[in-house]
């Protein structure tokens, strides 16, 4: 298992030390899961696969990452679960209908509408998932955008638009689970695939572990008193978002699920 995750993190540039920080160990430890000194288990090598996962789609290796919904359970998976790795049919039909880039058409619009509506980039592209300099490769036509990602971008792009009626705007949230099932919390209430979740051996106020996703952060504890803590700053804020606006889902019906779980609203 640790040779093919060997071979996966070469292929995609990551070094062994950037691989053993994300998930939590130093390279030391790495090192002796690779020479065989440690054992590997069933979960930290799903663990491992999923850390690759998630390079990847930062990256830009390769066409998963052009659309950031397939983060979501509501979505097709564009992956056979198989060990071949081959794209399924469904996503090759998706693609086939996949357009140029048109750098004409996409400055004049996108890119204008971006500048005046004051947004950069770098916060642009967060907010939409994608990593930015997979975005810069985009806008140069190196890479082909499918209909999908373009109405997936302008509608994120609309979250910026000053000229939009007035909503509320949160920029903190803080709400704790009173369950110790993380699964349930973040595939049931939040509707993100567990998969694309990155754990981490560390976490703050007291919990054990958590797991990340850009600057969403879901905190987890085995003690029922402390539960599950969703903390959502400012750009985790607007990446959840953007991510319920693909679920066609609003901040009010996020809530209303959570209090329905029996959540305790924090901030």
């Amino acid at each position: 298992m640790l040779k093919e995750i060997e071979k996966k993190r070469k292929e995609l540039g990551l070094s062994q030390v950037e691989l053993a920080k994300r998930i939590g160990f130093s390279r030391g430890y790495y090192n002796m899961l690779v020479h065989g000194k440690k054992p590997v288990s069933d979960k930290l090598a799903d663990q491992l696969q999923n850390v690759l996962q998630e390079y990847r789609k930062e990256s830009g290796y390769g066409t998963r990452t052009e659309d950031p919904a397939d983060c979501f359970r509501t979505a097709d998976d564009v992956w056979n679960a198989g060990e071949t790795g081959e794209m399924a049919d469904e996503y090759i039909e998706e693609n086939e209908d996949s357009i140029a880039f048109d750098p004409v058409e996409w400055i004049t619009n996108l890119e204008t509408r971006r500048k005046s509506y004051g947004v950069s980039q770098s916060e642009y592209a967060e907010t939409a998932g994608i990593n930015r300099s997979y975005y810069s490769v985009l806008l140069t036509g190196k890479k082909r955008a499918t209909k999908k990602l373009l109405e997936h971008l302008e509608m994120v792009l609309e979250i910026f638009n000053p000229d939009k009626e007035m909503e509320i705007l949160f920029d903190y949230v803080r709400i704790r689970f009173a369950t110790t099932d993380e699964r349930r919390v973040i595939e049931d209430v939040m509707n993100i695939r567990m998969q694309y979740m990155i754990e981490e051996a560390h976490s703050f106020y007291g919990y054990g572990r958590q797991y990340i996703y850009g600057d969403i952060t879901v905190m987890v504890s085995p003690e029922h008193e402390k539960g599950i803590l969703l903390e959502l700053k400012g750009k985790g804020c607007r990446q959840f978002e953007a991510f319920l606006k693909v679920q066609k889902r609003t901040w009010y019906d996020f809530f209303r699920t959570a209090r329905e779980m029996g959540a305790v609203f924090k901030r």
